[in-house]
């Protein structure tokens, strides 16, 4: 499959591709691609997000909200609960500066992974949008998101609206 939806590089030299057709490695010569019945728990070929974090570990979202990682011992699924992603695109996958993942998911909210537990946000609890489309890490490691059309950034904890004398009115990526 041609369409690409994301690429990331891995510090072993690869270069992976998202694809409709599954998850593509690039070696600088070959291609290989890899699906469900070679990557245990990846559940749909339709790999949507790609993000290498800052220890080098590929992490591969899909459009109904699988997520697996790639290390050292190969693939393997993490388990998000179904009532957080509801079936939908990962939109996102950033890492912050104090060892948290966070995961973006099309219309239902936000998860944060760090050390094996998880939380949730979303308008229930905080969350002022509730589809985050684009995630950024600043320099001093400050996460900015794009959602429902708005800039947010999170402040001490807690997600809050970007507004201003000079805020635009939307945003759209």
């Amino acid at each position: 499959n041609t369409r690409v939806n994301s690429i990331a590089y891995t510090p072993d030299g690869y270069v992976w591709l998202a694809t409709h057709g599954g998850l593509v490695r690039f070696d600088g010569m070959d291609f290989t691609t890899f699906k469900t019945n070679t990557i245990p728990g990846l559940q749909v070929n339709q790999v949507y997000r790609l993000y290498t974090d800052r220890t080098g570990m590929l992490w591969i979202g899909t459009t109904v909200g699988t997520l697996v990682k790639r290390d050292d011992n190969g693939f393997s699924t993490v388990d998000v609960p179904r009532a957080y992603t509801s079936g939908h695109n990962l939109n996102a996958i950033i890492d912050d500066n104090q060892g948290g993942l966070w995961l973006p998911f099309a219309g239902t909210g936000l998860v944060r992974l760090k050390g094996g537990q998880m939380e949730y946000f979303s308008t229930t609890n905080g969350l002022p949008v509730t589809n985050i489309t684009q995630m950024v890490a600043d320099q001093a490691g400050k996460l900015w998101a794009i959602g429902d059309e708005k800039l947010l950034g999170l402040d001490q904890g807690k997600w809050r609206l970007v507004e201003g004398e000079h805020s635009p009115p939307s945003i759209r990526v």
